[in-house]
Order: C-alpha cells, then structure tokens, then sequence
C-alpha cells in the first residue's frame, strides 16, 4: 500500500515541481520531486487572468452536469433493459451495442451540432457525451444479475418502477454508481477538445482549454522573442 501510495504522488509532486520551477530548469528536465529555479510566474499570470475564474466557473458546470445526466441516463436504460417486460429490449440493446463499434465521427457530430443549432452553447459540451453505451450495458448486465425476488416483492409492495429503481436497485449497485461517477468526473474535468471543435465565445471555455491557450501563447511569444 505504501508502494502504491508513493506511486501516485511522485508524479504529483513532480507536476507541483515544474510549476514552481523555471522554465531553463524544466526544459533542461532537471526537475525531480523538489522545484528549481524557484518560479511562481506562472501562478501571477493565472491568478491576474480574467479567464481564469469564468472557465473554471464553466468547468465545474460542465462537470457535474454532464456527470449527472451521463450516470441518470445509462442507470435507467440499464434498468429499463434489464426488465423483462420491456418490448424490443433485445433491439433496443444491439441498437446501443452497434454504436460502440461503428461511430458516427466527428464530421457526422459536428453537422448535426450545427443542424439543431446549439453551436457555441454549453449543450454542444453537454448533449453529445451525454450518452455512455458502455455505462448502460454495465448497468444492465449487473442489475440482470440482482435477485428477481428483490423486484418483485418491491413490486407486490406497491411501487413502481422508478421507486424500484431508486429504493431497491440504486442501493445494490451503488459502488458501481460512484465508480463511475469518479471516472466521468475525471475526464469531463479533462475535457478540452469539444470545446475546440464546437465553442468560439471566450466566455465559454473551460478551465483545461483555457490552459492550453496560455500555453500555446507563451510558445508564440518564446519562439517570436528567440528569432529576434
């Protein structure tokens, strides 16, 4: 366990490192766990950005609503095709499997982001990741696996199916749930590409893409100040 533990922190600390550090030092690839060249530039420059709190703002938005909707969409289809009453459901689910395999592209994404207009708003960041087809077979596969006995003496009692969801189901695949959880989080937290793609206004960009754009900045700058 401590093995484990250090393992995820030396890569940590050493991210902590090159962000205090300076930039010959770093370039050079000197830094280890311990800054050189002590350096916190890099820290004003972001703090006196005016970006910095409106895309970290956008950032977290995105985050736990996409996160949100992606977990309540894939529990309730996993739940919806995992009762047997359900008409089609065998169709309903190679018609999501299908889609694992052959996507549509980001050209096909792109023209229908444009057709439904939604082109530079938060639902370009949002509606088209909202589904997870992985999550859903998951969750159907697991909630196939519950005892009927559960569901049924749930349904004897009176409640209905969202009742059964949340009362009965929700609680015996909850570490599932937060696993998941964790995992959308991290990477809509990480998300910069849709926002290249679909986002033209500023004041929509998330915390990840405003980086890159500091960054891809300070390298034009560098580059332009070293030819002169």
């Amino acid at each position: 366990m401590v093995l484990f533990c250090i393992s995820i922190l030396v890569p940590f600390m050493n991210a902590v490192s090159i962000s205090l550090s300076g930039y010959a030092e770093v370039a050079a690839g000197n830094i280890g766990i311990w800054p050189r060249g002590f350096n916190v530039d890099g820290y004003r420059k972001l703090i006196s950005n005016d970006m910095f709190l409106r895309s970290f703002a956008n950032t977290v938005f995105i985050t736990a609503v996409n996160t949100v909707l992606v977990i309540l969409i894939a529990l309730c289809a996993g739940f919806a095709l995992a009762h047997k009453r359900m008409v089609g459901r065998r169709v309903v689910f190679y018609y999501y499997l299908i889609t694992m395999f052959f996507n549509g592209g980001l050209i096909p994404t792109f023209l229908i982001v444009n057709a439904v207009g939604i082109n530079n708003t938060y639902w370009a960041l949002i509606l088209p990741s909202v589904c997870n087809v992985f999550y859903i077979i998951v969750f159907k596969n697991v909630i196939d696996q519950l005892p009927r006995d559960l569901l049924e003496s749930a349904e004897i009692d009176g409640a209905g199916e969202f009742l059964t969801l949340w009362n009965v189901v929700l609680p015996l695949v909850l570490p599932m749930t937060a696993a998941f959880t964790v995992f959308s989080a991290v990477a809509y937290w990480n998300e910069w590409f849709n926002v290249l793609i679909y986002i033209r206004n500023e004041k929509l960009w998330t915390l990840q893409y405003h980086l890159r754009d500091i960054l891809v900045e300070d390298r034009k700058s560098t580059r332009l100040n070293s030819s002169h």
